[in-house]
């Protein structure tokens, strides 16, 4: 009896807080890691990617795909996830891509206009994207103040945020708001396994 081949997916996400990891093998998340620290550490990064290995007893040459946040976030978390991808591409086998984190979150809203994603991006800021009623996205990095005014003067069929966020939403009633949680790299894995599928 042969053996079928596993699909195994890493998403890696080092731009929002201390960075996440999500673990997928055949389309389902298996396991996850969420940085404690306020600004990711390649260290931390790199042996969390060891130990989530570990403990699902994978090796790192049978990842077939891994995904990571090119934008937004806090530069620093930014140019480390650059660092790490790169000299993981120097020694797997491994399919690599980067996208927008922001993108894929808005993708897993059932509406596609009239919808919000946001995170923090580090020292009082927020990045966040909107989809107008035309489909249209726009792309906006201000302090918080300024995000927390903006949503007051909009309307959005659906919002979904960064649990670090949520607190500015618990008495806003003109939209369904959705809590992102923690681990931004699972919507990552989410809109490559989706748009393999369409």
């Amino acid at each position: 009896m042969i053996k079928q081949q596993k699909n195994i997916i890493l998403g890696v996400d080092t731009g929002i807080g201390g960075g996440s990891l999500s673990l997928w093998i055949d389309g389902e998340e298996v396991d996850g890691w969420i940085g404690s620290a306020s600004v990711s550490r390649s260290e931390d990064i790199l042996s969390a990617i060891d130990e989530l290995l570990l403990i699902n007893r994978i090796k790192k040459n049978r990842i077939d795909f891994i995904i990571s946040n090119e934008n937004p976030g806090s530069f620093t978390g930014i140019r480390i996830g650059s660092a790490i991808l790169k000299a993981l591409k120097n020694v797997l086998p491994s399919k690599f891509k980067s996208i927008p984190v922001l993108e894929a979150m808005l993708y897993q809203l059932a509406f596609r206009t009239e919808t919000l994603a946001a995170v923090p991006i580090g020292r009082s800021m927020v990045a966040w994207l909107v989809s107008d009623s035309c489909g249209t996205t726009a792309f906006y990095q201000k302090k918080l103040p300024d995000f927390v005014d903006f949503i007051k003067e909009k309307r959005f069929k659906q919002m979904i945020i960064q649990d670090d966020l949520i607190k500015y939403f618990l008495n806003y009633e003109q939209s369904f708001v959705i809590n992102a949680g923690v681990n931004l790299s699972a919507f990552l894995v989410k809109f490559i396994n989706a748009s393999d599928n369409e």
